[in-house]
């Protein structure tokens, strides 16, 4: 046994903790985040299953563990890049509010592959055996709301708390993009956009990914100036997204909508991407 460590007036000290190897902090924070995430969708998922009472119960849980593991494989990303760049930032009230966007975008895929796309005139109904009809028609707009919504608590809260951490800001962005990326598709699937609008979906893993290879070619890539629209724009994109999923949206309503709000957002993208590359001066 080591001896005691102690201050000149003999009480004890304790012990310095050596620090861990990024990757190991990273795996630490990423089987926390984990626990939570399962915890949350589980809860979550048992709840509308209980209160629909779907035939494809199976089903439904299988699809919200697949979305459940994209969401934890962007988590990990998250971590592992902020590790290894500012270190182990803890895991907020904050950050937890941005992990149960995740749990929400997981079941509101489930919602949708279990239920099936009307072919009628309203874009986002859906029918799902065994179900109420009024509450499954609604249920993907809700929750897609929630993931929406919460993007606009969780940073207020960091602020007002003062835990503001490069990690937070990072779960966010990725959430941003995968909440962007997830409700494209479901929207042009349902028919309730045009093919086009994957665009806005792709736009910010096309932009990050034309910036890594830049790096890497060595290229001069800037930091992405502050913007008054940006942030406005990815709202209207979400707003655009959910309207198109409630049930009294016809579809020929959320096709024109969504192609309005698409060119501004698409529009933004190009011109961060031509500052940033250095096409283009400040």
């Amino acid at each position: 046994m080591s001896p005691d460590h102690r201050s000149a007036d003999g009480d004890l000290e304790p012990r310095a903790q050596p620090d861990l190897p990024p990757v190991v902090t990273a795996v630490s924070r990423w089987l926390e985040a984990a626990r939570g995430l399962i915890l949350l969708s589980a809860l979550g998922a048992g709840s509308i299953a209980v209160a629909w009472q779907p035939a494809r119960t199976v089903e439904f849980a299988g699809w919200v563990v697949v979305a459940l593991a994209v969401v934890l494989l962007v988590t990990g990303v998250a971590l592992q890049r902020t590790t290894q760049r500012t270190g182990a930032d803890p895991l907020t009230f904050a950050s937890w509010i941005t992990l149960t966007r995740g749990a929400a975008l997981a079941m509101f895929v489930g919602v949708l592959a279990v239920g099936t796309a009307e072919s009628g005139s309203t874009a986002g109904t859906v029918s799902v055996p065994g179900a109420d009809a009024g509450l499954i028609a609604w249920m993907p707009a809700l929750l897609f709301a929630a993931a929406g919504l919460l993007d606009a608590v969780d940073g207020a809260v960091a602020r007002k708390m003062g835990t503001v951490t490069d990690l937070g800001a990072r779960l966010d962005v990725e959430l941003d993009g995968l909440t962007t990326l997830i409700g494209s598709v479901v929207v042009v699937s349902m028919g309730a956009a045009s093919v086009a609008f994957l665009a806005v979906g792709a736009a910010r893993y096309l932009y990050a990914g034309s910036l890594w290879r830049r790096r890497r070619c060595g290229r001069p890539v800037r930091e992405l100036p502050p913007s008054r629209v940006r942030g406005p724009l990815s709202a209207f994109v979400l707003v655009s997204i959910w309207l198109a999923l409630v049930p009294f949206t016809t579809a020929g309503q959320s096709v024109l909508l969504t192609a309005v709000v698409a060119v501004p957002f698409l529009c933004n993208f190009l011109w961060d991407w031509l500052v940033v590359t250095t096409r283009v001066p400040r």
